[in-house]
Protein backbone atom coordinates (compact mmCIF):
# COMPACT_ATOMS: atom_id res chain seq x y z
CA UNK A 1 0.00 0.00 0.00
CA UNK A 2 3.02 2.26 0.90
CA UNK A 3 4.29 1.89 -2.89
CA UNK A 4 0.82 2.80 -4.49
CA UNK A 5 0.70 6.04 -2.31
CA UNK A 6 4.23 7.01 -3.22
CA UNK A 7 3.61 6.10 -7.10
CA UNK A 8 0.29 8.06 -6.48
CA UNK A 9 2.58 11.13 -5.24
CA UNK A 10 4.76 10.67 -8.03
CA UNK A 11 2.30 10.51 -10.79
CA UNK A 12 0.12 13.62 -9.65
CA UNK A 13 3.80 15.51 -8.98
CA UNK A 14 4.93 14.52 -12.46
CA UNK A 15 1.92 15.14 -14.01
CA UNK A 16 1.77 18.33 -12.55
CA UNK A 17 5.48 19.32 -13.83
CA UNK A 18 4.40 18.13 -17.20
CA UNK A 19 0.97 20.03 -17.05
CA UNK A 20 2.22 22.97 -16.13
CA UNK A 21 5.27 22.76 -18.89
CA UNK A 22 2.38 21.75 -21.54
CA UNK A 23 0.39 24.97 -20.86
CA UNK A 24 2.98 27.16 -21.15
CA UNK A 25 4.08 25.80 -24.67
CA UNK A 26 0.14 26.49 -25.55
CA UNK A 27 0.48 29.96 -24.35
CA UNK A 28 3.15 30.64 -26.58
CA UNK A 29 1.71 29.02 -29.44
CA UNK A 30 -1.40 30.50 -28.75
CA UNK A 31 0.45 34.25 -28.05
CA UNK A 32 2.48 33.26 -31.61
CA UNK A 33 -0.46 33.20 -33.93
CA UNK A 34 -1.75 36.89 -32.26
CA UNK A 35 -4.35 35.36 -30.09
CA UNK A 36 -5.59 37.85 -27.55
CA UNK A 37 -3.81 38.21 -24.37
CA UNK A 38 -6.75 37.67 -22.34
CA UNK A 39 -8.18 34.73 -24.38
CA UNK A 40 -4.53 32.69 -24.21
CA UNK A 41 -4.49 33.27 -20.54
CA UNK A 42 -8.30 32.22 -20.07
CA UNK A 43 -6.90 28.95 -22.38
CA UNK A 44 -4.39 28.14 -20.68
CA UNK A 45 -5.52 28.29 -17.75
CA UNK A 46 -8.66 25.81 -18.78
CA UNK A 47 -5.81 23.02 -20.21
CA UNK A 48 -4.22 23.06 -16.87
CA UNK A 49 -7.14 23.00 -15.00
CA UNK A 50 -8.22 19.79 -17.41
CA UNK A 51 -5.10 18.19 -17.45
CA UNK A 52 -5.01 18.49 -13.69
CA UNK A 53 -7.78 16.82 -12.75
CA UNK A 54 -6.52 14.15 -15.54
CA UNK A 55 -3.56 13.47 -13.37
CA UNK A 56 -4.99 13.36 -10.16
CA UNK A 57 -7.83 10.82 -11.37
CA UNK A 58 -5.01 9.06 -12.87
CA UNK A 59 -2.89 9.23 -9.40
CA UNK A 60 -6.40 8.41 -7.45
CA UNK A 61 -6.81 5.12 -9.53
CA UNK A 62 -3.06 4.27 -8.44
CA UNK A 63 -4.30 4.03 -5.04
CA UNK A 64 -7.34 2.03 -5.91
CA UNK A 65 -10.03 4.71 -5.75
CA UNK A 66 -12.87 3.68 -8.36
CA UNK A 67 -12.99 6.88 -10.46
CA UNK A 68 -15.68 6.43 -12.58
CA UNK A 69 -17.38 7.47 -9.18
CA UNK A 70 -15.62 10.51 -8.89
CA UNK A 71 -16.18 11.18 -12.19
CA UNK A 72 -19.47 11.23 -11.81
CA UNK A 73 -19.57 13.40 -9.08
CA UNK A 74 -17.67 16.19 -10.90
CA UNK A 75 -20.18 15.87 -13.97
CA UNK A 76 -22.60 16.52 -11.20
CA UNK A 77 -21.18 19.14 -9.16
CA UNK A 78 -20.00 21.18 -12.77
CA UNK A 79 -24.00 21.03 -13.91
CA UNK A 80 -24.56 22.29 -10.27
CA UNK A 81 -22.55 25.50 -10.29
CA UNK A 82 -23.61 25.65 -14.02
CA UNK A 83 -26.70 26.49 -13.26
CA UNK A 84 -26.40 28.47 -10.38
CA UNK A 85 -23.48 31.03 -12.69
CA UNK A 86 -25.51 30.91 -15.68
CA UNK A 87 -25.74 34.72 -15.75
CA UNK A 88 -22.02 34.82 -14.99
CA UNK A 89 -21.22 31.94 -17.37
CA UNK A 90 -23.23 34.04 -20.05
CA UNK A 91 -20.92 36.99 -19.21
CA UNK A 92 -18.14 34.91 -19.66
CA UNK A 93 -19.20 33.09 -23.00
CA UNK A 94 -19.98 36.79 -24.44
CA UNK A 95 -16.62 37.81 -23.17
CA UNK A 96 -15.14 35.16 -25.27
CA UNK A 97 -16.79 36.22 -28.34
CA UNK A 98 -15.68 40.22 -27.77
CA UNK A 99 -12.26 38.48 -27.36
CA UNK A 100 -12.73 37.00 -30.43
CA UNK A 101 -14.60 38.60 -32.69
CA UNK A 102 -13.20 42.48 -31.72
CA UNK A 103 -15.89 44.35 -32.18
CA UNK A 104 -13.48 47.07 -30.43
CA UNK A 105 -10.48 46.99 -28.53
CA UNK A 106 -8.62 48.71 -25.57
CA UNK A 107 -8.46 52.38 -26.45
CA UNK A 108 -10.94 52.78 -28.76
CA UNK A 109 -14.26 55.55 -28.60
CA UNK A 110 -17.38 53.74 -28.05
CA UNK A 111 -21.45 53.58 -27.73
CA UNK A 112 -22.91 50.65 -25.81
CA UNK A 113 -26.49 51.53 -25.32
CA UNK A 114 -26.46 54.77 -23.36
CA UNK A 115 -22.96 54.60 -22.43
CA UNK A 116 -20.41 56.66 -24.48
CA UNK A 117 -16.64 56.39 -23.70
CA UNK A 118 -12.84 54.70 -24.35
CA UNK A 119 -12.37 51.24 -23.63
CA UNK A 120 -10.12 51.04 -20.56
CA UNK A 121 -10.70 47.26 -20.10
CA UNK A 122 -11.74 44.15 -21.68
CA UNK A 123 -12.35 40.92 -19.27
CA UNK A 124 -13.91 37.71 -19.70
CA UNK A 125 -16.71 39.10 -17.32
CA UNK A 126 -17.07 42.34 -17.97
CA UNK A 127 -16.12 45.95 -20.39
CA UNK A 128 -14.62 48.92 -18.79
CA UNK A 129 -15.66 52.46 -20.55
CA UNK A 130 -13.80 55.65 -19.19
CA UNK A 131 -16.37 58.68 -19.86
CA UNK A 132 -15.45 61.98 -20.48
CA UNK A 133 -16.12 63.44 -17.54
CA UNK A 134 -13.90 60.53 -15.80
CA UNK A 135 -16.38 57.92 -14.66
CA UNK A 136 -15.69 54.55 -14.67
CA UNK A 137 -18.47 52.35 -16.46
CA UNK A 138 -18.62 48.69 -15.95
CA UNK A 139 -21.24 46.96 -18.65
CA UNK A 140 -21.25 43.36 -18.37
CA UNK A 141 -20.15 41.91 -21.60
CA UNK A 142 -23.70 39.75 -22.11
CA UNK A 143 -25.26 43.04 -22.24
CA UNK A 144 -22.76 44.20 -25.06
CA UNK A 145 -23.42 41.02 -27.31
CA UNK A 146 -27.41 42.27 -27.31
CA UNK A 147 -27.14 45.46 -27.93
CA UNK A 148 -25.43 48.19 -30.93
CA UNK A 149 -22.37 49.11 -30.25
CA UNK A 150 -21.04 51.78 -32.05
CA UNK A 151 -17.09 52.17 -32.74
CA UNK A 152 -16.37 55.84 -33.37
CA UNK A 153 -12.40 55.11 -33.49
CA UNK A 154 -12.72 51.95 -36.10
CA UNK A 155 -12.37 54.04 -39.02
CA UNK A 156 -10.15 56.98 -39.70
CA UNK A 157 -12.31 59.84 -40.86
CA UNK A 158 -15.30 60.97 -39.24
CA UNK A 159 -17.83 63.26 -40.54
CA UNK A 160 -18.69 65.86 -37.76
CA UNK A 161 -22.12 68.44 -38.97
CA UNK A 162 -21.82 71.63 -37.27
CA UNK A 163 -24.83 73.71 -37.24
CA UNK A 164 -23.89 77.53 -37.52
CA UNK A 165 -26.47 80.30 -37.32
CA UNK A 166 -26.21 83.29 -39.12
CA UNK A 167 -28.16 86.54 -39.53
CA UNK A 168 -30.71 87.33 -42.30
CA UNK A 169 -28.82 89.94 -43.47
CA UNK A 170 -25.13 88.83 -43.63
CA UNK A 171 -23.47 87.12 -46.36
CA UNK A 172 -23.09 83.68 -46.63
CA UNK A 173 -20.59 83.24 -49.17
CA UNK A 174 -18.13 85.42 -46.92
CA UNK A 175 -19.14 83.52 -43.88
CA UNK A 176 -18.84 80.11 -45.21
CA UNK A 177 -15.14 80.98 -46.36
CA UNK A 178 -14.59 82.39 -42.56
CA UNK A 179 -15.60 78.58 -41.40
CA UNK A 180 -13.50 76.98 -44.10
CA UNK A 181 -10.77 79.12 -43.14
CA UNK A 182 -11.26 78.29 -39.26
CA UNK A 183 -11.85 75.03 -39.83
CA UNK A 184 -8.52 75.00 -42.03
CA UNK A 185 -6.57 75.99 -39.18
Amino acid sequence: MVIKVALAILIFVVGRWLAKKAVTVAHKMMLRSRLDDTVANFLGRLIYGVLLVVVALAALSKVGVQTTSVVAILGGAAVAIGLSLKDQLSNFAAGIMIVTFRPFVRGDYVQISSYTGTVTEITLVNTHLTTINNHDIIIPNSDITTSAVTNYTALPNRRVDITVGIGYDADIKTAKNVMLNLAKK
